[in-house]
Protein backbone atom coordinates (compact mmCIF):
# COMPACT_ATOMS: atom_id res chain seq x y z
CA UNK A 1 0.00 0.00 0.00
CA UNK A 2 1.41 3.38 -0.81
CA UNK A 3 2.06 6.21 1.67
CA UNK A 4 2.22 9.80 1.04
CA UNK A 5 2.22 12.80 3.13
CA UNK A 6 0.52 15.80 1.76
CA UNK A 7 0.65 19.11 3.12
CA UNK A 8 -2.43 21.50 2.35
CA UNK A 9 -2.38 24.95 2.52
CA UNK A 10 -4.47 25.57 5.88
CA UNK A 11 -2.24 26.14 9.62
CA UNK A 12 0.74 25.16 8.99
CA UNK A 13 2.09 22.44 11.18
CA UNK A 14 4.84 23.20 13.84
CA UNK A 15 8.43 21.94 12.14
CA UNK A 16 8.45 19.94 14.83
CA UNK A 17 5.40 17.95 14.75
CA UNK A 18 6.51 16.76 10.96
CA UNK A 19 6.70 13.26 11.22
CA UNK A 20 9.77 11.25 9.84
CA UNK A 21 9.54 12.22 6.07
CA UNK A 22 11.49 9.01 5.16
CA UNK A 23 8.35 6.74 6.20
CA UNK A 24 6.44 7.86 3.48
CA UNK A 25 7.10 6.95 -0.28
CA UNK A 26 6.36 10.67 -1.56
CA UNK A 27 5.76 13.86 -0.37
CA UNK A 28 3.39 16.20 -2.07
CA UNK A 29 1.69 19.57 -1.23
CA UNK A 30 -0.94 22.29 -2.76
CA UNK A 31 0.75 24.93 -4.53
CA UNK A 32 0.08 27.08 -1.07
CA UNK A 33 1.58 24.92 1.22
CA UNK A 34 5.28 25.24 -0.69
CA UNK A 35 5.38 28.77 1.37
CA UNK A 36 6.02 27.07 4.91
CA UNK A 37 8.11 24.25 3.47
CA UNK A 38 10.52 26.54 1.85
CA UNK A 39 10.72 27.90 5.32
CA UNK A 40 11.19 24.31 6.76
CA UNK A 41 13.97 23.54 4.17
CA UNK A 42 11.35 21.14 2.80
CA UNK A 43 11.28 20.22 -0.98
CA UNK A 44 8.20 18.08 -1.96
CA UNK A 45 8.49 15.27 -4.58
CA UNK A 46 5.38 16.97 -6.63
CA UNK A 47 3.38 20.21 -6.14
CA UNK A 48 -0.12 20.13 -7.51
CA UNK A 49 -2.51 23.41 -7.74
CA UNK A 50 -2.87 26.06 -9.94
CA UNK A 51 -0.22 28.01 -8.90
CA UNK A 52 -1.92 30.72 -7.38
CA UNK A 53 -0.97 30.68 -3.56
CA UNK A 54 2.98 30.77 -4.02
CA UNK A 55 4.52 33.45 -2.86
CA UNK A 56 7.91 32.07 -3.46
CA UNK A 57 10.60 30.99 -5.76
CA UNK A 58 9.14 27.57 -7.13
CA UNK A 59 11.57 25.11 -6.65
CA UNK A 60 10.70 21.36 -7.06
CA UNK A 61 11.53 17.95 -9.15
CA UNK A 62 7.73 18.25 -10.16
CA UNK A 63 4.44 19.92 -10.68
CA UNK A 64 1.57 19.09 -12.09
CA UNK A 65 -1.33 22.32 -13.04
CA UNK A 66 -4.78 21.27 -11.65
CA UNK A 67 -6.60 24.29 -13.49
CA UNK A 68 -9.46 23.72 -12.73
CA UNK A 69 -11.80 26.39 -9.96
CA UNK A 70 -14.91 24.22 -9.76
CA UNK A 71 -13.00 21.96 -7.52
CA UNK A 72 -10.98 22.89 -4.36
CA UNK A 73 -7.14 22.14 -4.49
CA UNK A 74 -7.43 19.39 -2.12
CA UNK A 75 -10.46 17.48 -3.85
CA UNK A 76 -8.08 18.16 -7.04
CA UNK A 77 -5.59 16.25 -5.61
CA UNK A 78 -7.40 13.93 -4.28
CA UNK A 79 -8.97 13.32 -7.72
CA UNK A 80 -5.62 13.16 -9.31
CA UNK A 81 -4.02 10.53 -6.81
CA UNK A 82 -7.54 8.73 -7.12
CA UNK A 83 -6.90 8.14 -11.57
CA UNK A 84 -2.82 8.57 -11.52
CA UNK A 85 -1.31 6.93 -8.92
CA UNK A 86 -1.46 3.53 -6.41
CA UNK A 87 -1.76 5.91 -3.50
CA UNK A 88 -4.13 4.19 -0.36
CA UNK A 89 -2.98 5.94 2.59
CA UNK A 90 -2.43 9.74 3.19
CA UNK A 91 -1.17 11.73 6.06
CA UNK A 92 -2.49 15.27 5.93
CA UNK A 93 -1.06 18.05 7.79
CA UNK A 94 -1.97 21.88 7.24
CA UNK A 95 -5.75 21.02 7.04
CA UNK A 96 -7.42 22.43 9.50
CA UNK A 97 -7.84 25.92 11.29
CA UNK A 98 -7.69 29.57 9.48
CA UNK A 99 -11.02 29.60 7.45
CA UNK A 100 -13.29 27.56 8.95
CA UNK A 101 -15.32 26.65 5.58
CA UNK A 102 -11.89 25.28 4.31
CA UNK A 103 -11.56 23.08 7.14
CA UNK A 104 -15.33 22.03 6.80
CA UNK A 105 -14.86 21.59 3.08
CA UNK A 106 -11.86 19.51 3.47
CA UNK A 107 -13.55 17.00 5.77
CA UNK A 108 -16.68 17.24 3.31
CA UNK A 109 -13.85 15.99 0.30
CA UNK A 110 -12.17 13.64 2.88
CA UNK A 111 -16.15 12.27 3.23
CA UNK A 112 -16.56 11.60 -0.55
CA UNK A 113 -13.08 9.75 -0.89
CA UNK A 114 -13.44 7.67 2.61
CA UNK A 115 -13.78 4.62 0.77
CA UNK A 116 -10.62 5.12 -1.49
CA UNK A 117 -8.18 6.11 0.61
CA UNK A 118 -7.44 5.67 4.52
CA UNK A 119 -6.55 9.89 4.88
CA UNK A 120 -5.92 10.77 8.41
CA UNK A 121 -5.56 14.56 9.33
CA UNK A 122 -3.56 15.97 11.74
CA UNK A 123 -3.01 19.58 13.94
CA UNK A 124 -1.35 19.97 16.80
CA UNK A 125 -3.99 19.37 18.97
CA UNK A 126 -5.56 15.99 17.35
CA UNK A 127 -5.64 13.38 14.83
CA UNK A 128 -9.02 12.33 12.84
CA UNK A 129 -10.48 10.85 10.19
CA UNK A 130 -13.53 8.27 8.87
CA UNK A 131 -13.94 5.34 11.38
CA UNK A 132 -14.17 1.75 9.13
CA UNK A 133 -17.46 -0.37 10.34
CA UNK A 134 -14.97 -2.06 12.99
CA UNK A 135 -12.12 0.27 14.28
CA UNK A 136 -9.34 -0.16 16.70
CA UNK A 137 -7.21 2.64 18.48
CA UNK A 138 -3.86 1.61 19.97
CA UNK A 139 -2.05 3.61 22.68
CA UNK A 140 -4.84 6.21 23.72
CA UNK A 141 -4.87 5.33 27.25
CA UNK A 142 -6.26 8.94 28.72
CA UNK A 143 -6.78 10.79 25.84
CA UNK A 144 -9.38 12.42 24.70
CA UNK A 145 -11.58 10.84 22.18
CA UNK A 146 -14.81 12.64 20.16
CA UNK A 147 -17.15 11.07 18.08
CA UNK A 148 -19.03 12.92 15.29
CA UNK A 149 -21.20 11.48 12.78
CA UNK A 150 -21.73 13.04 9.33
CA UNK A 151 -24.79 13.35 9.39
CA UNK A 152 -25.72 10.01 11.13
CA UNK A 153 -24.17 6.53 12.50
CA UNK A 154 -26.38 3.75 13.78
CA UNK A 155 -25.45 1.15 16.16
CA UNK A 156 -22.44 2.26 17.27
CA UNK A 157 -20.34 -0.02 20.15
CA UNK A 158 -17.56 1.04 22.28
CA UNK A 159 -14.84 -0.57 24.23
CA UNK A 160 -12.55 0.73 26.39
CA UNK A 161 -14.15 4.31 26.72
CA UNK A 162 -15.15 6.16 29.91
CA UNK A 163 -18.64 6.52 28.50
CA UNK A 164 -19.27 3.83 26.66
CA UNK A 165 -21.66 3.00 23.78
CA UNK A 166 -24.04 -0.10 22.79
CA UNK A 167 -26.34 0.18 20.09
CA UNK A 168 -26.50 3.64 20.00
CA UNK A 169 -27.21 6.22 17.06
CA UNK A 170 -25.23 9.26 16.68
CA UNK A 171 -26.83 12.36 14.84
CA UNK A 172 -26.92 15.79 13.98
CA UNK A 173 -30.21 16.18 14.78
CA UNK A 174 -30.08 13.96 18.17
CA UNK A 175 -26.55 13.32 20.23
CA UNK A 176 -22.73 13.52 19.43
CA UNK A 177 -20.08 11.66 21.21
CA UNK A 178 -17.60 14.54 21.91
CA UNK A 179 -15.15 15.01 24.53
CA UNK A 180 -15.18 10.73 25.77
CA UNK A 181 -11.87 9.34 27.50
CA UNK A 182 -10.04 6.39 26.72
CA UNK A 183 -9.86 4.03 29.93
CA UNK A 184 -8.00 1.49 28.10
CA UNK A 185 -4.99 1.63 25.94
CA UNK A 186 -6.43 -0.09 23.37
CA UNK A 187 -10.77 1.59 22.27
CA UNK A 188 -12.94 -0.67 19.73
CA UNK A 189 -15.14 0.97 17.56
CA UNK A 190 -17.82 -0.56 15.63
CA UNK A 191 -21.44 0.92 13.76
CA UNK A 192 -23.79 -0.93 11.45
CA UNK A 193 -24.30 2.20 8.99
CA UNK A 194 -23.33 5.83 8.06
CA UNK A 195 -20.57 7.85 8.54
CA UNK A 196 -18.39 8.67 11.71
CA UNK A 197 -15.86 10.65 12.34
CA UNK A 198 -13.08 9.78 14.64
CA UNK A 199 -10.93 12.74 16.88
CA UNK A 200 -8.01 11.34 19.19
CA UNK A 201 -6.08 14.22 21.45
CA UNK A 202 -2.44 14.26 19.88
CA UNK A 203 0.07 14.38 22.37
Amino acid sequence: MKKIILFLNGEPPKKEAIPNLADYDQIICADGAYNYLQKYNITPDLILGDLDSISTKLICPKFIPLPNQDYTDFEKILMYLSTKTKVRKIDIYGGSAREQDHFLGNLYVAKKYRHKFKITFYDQYQSYFFAKKETVLKNVKNKTISLLPLFYAAAITTQGLKWPLKKETLSFSARLGLRNIAMADTVQITFDKGCLLVFVEQN
